[in-house]
């Protein structure tokens, strides 16, 4: 999966490749600043590939990872992750 983060009007707009499939559960989206890493969002449909991210401050440095999640037999499985991606906030 890949994934593109960019800055428009003050907030950080990320873009992934989607990777759906009759197991496809949700995407799980984490940003990283500093030492802490945290799910700011969890999407259920699929073919969403791009998602806003509002509560960015000017000046700060943001990494965002996008991870597709699936189930199989009750349990939540990887289906697919993109590499962290780096944007800063100006």
């Amino acid at each position: 999966m890949w994934i593109e983060v960019t800055v428009e009007g003050g907030h950080v707009v990320v873009n992934w490749e989607g990777c759906g499939g009759e197991l496809f559960s949700h995407y799980r989206i984490l940003r990283k600043t500093g030492d802490s890493t945290t799910v700011v969002a969890e999407i259920e449909n699929a073919g969403t590939t791009t998602w806003v991210d509002e509560s960015v401050e000017v000046g700060g440095t943001y990494e965002y990872l996008v991870q597709s999640k699936g189930v199989i037999e009750g349990s939540y499985v990887l289906l697919g992750s993109t590499d962290w991606a780096a944007v800063t906030v100006e």
